[in-house]
C-alpha cells in the first residue's frame, strides 16, 4: 500500500472536511507502512490549502481523555486534545464544537470497529485559518 499526497496550490480551498480521519495518522495495517499518516504535518498541510478566513471541520470517534496517540491506531478513536493540539500548532483557531454527535453511554473503551459505529461518542468541531 502506498499513499500519495495530492499537490495543490496554497490558500487555494474554500473548506476543508476530515470525518473519521484524525485517529488513522497512527493506524498501521498489517504488512503495511508504520501508519497512514504524518502526525506532525497533516494539519500543517491542511491549513497551507486552506483559504485565509476559511474553515477545517473535524469529526472523529472520541478516545477517553489523556489517551496517548499512539494508542489512536488500534482503538479507531482519538482524544479530542489532541485534534485541538494539532490543529492549534499549524495555527488554526478554534471557532467551537457541536453538541450533534455525543454519546454519553459509551465510554470510548471499545475499538470504533464495525460492531459499534455510528455508535460512538464523537467530537465535531470547526476551526478557522486566520
Amino acid at each position: 500500500m502506498q499513499l500519495r499526497s495530492v499537490a495543490l496550490p496554497d490558500a487555494s480551498l474554500d473548506v476543508v472536511t476530515w470525518f473519521q480521519g484524525p485517529h488513522e495518522l497512527w493506524y498501521k495495517p498489517e504488512g503495511g507502512p508504520e501508519g497512514l499518516g504524518d502526525p506532525d504535518n497533516s494539519f500543517a498541510g491542511i491549513a497551507r490549502g486552506l483559504k485565509p478566513g476559511r474553515r477545517f471541520i473535524v469529526i472523529d470517534h472520541v478516545a477517553p481523555a489523556g489517551s496517548p496517540p499512539a494508542s489512536c491506531g488500534d482503538s479507531h478513536r482519538i482524544d479530542p486534545a489532541h485534534i485541538y493540539g494539532m490543529a492549534s500548532e499549524a495555527g488554526f483557531m478554534p471557532e467551537g464544537g457541536s453538541a450533534l454527535l455525543p454519546n454519553p453511554s459509551d465510554a470510548g473503551l471499545k475499538s470504533a470497529d464495525p460492531e459499534i459505529r455510528g455508535k460512538t461518542d464523537q467530537v465535531l468541531v470547526a476551526f478557522s485559518k486566520p
